[in-house]
């Protein structure tokens, strides 16, 4: 470890604050339900181009 840090291959990380992790998460789960909407619509237009209704 020693070496690793005089050849400068460890880098440092900070651990972020409750607020921040906080924001993160919810970002993340925006994404997440974005991706679930796009999932379901491509989904159902889909089964309506199969009936043969082009949405």
């Amino acid at each position: 470890m020693a070496r690793l840090l005089r050849l400068g291959e460890i880098t440092e990380v900070t651990v972020p604050e409750p607020e921040i992790e906080a924001v993160r998460d919810l970002v993340r789960a925006r994404e997440d339900a974005r991706a679930d909407l796009m999932r379901v619509r491509h989904r159902l237009s889909k089964l309506l181009l199969r009936q043969g209704i082009v949405y």
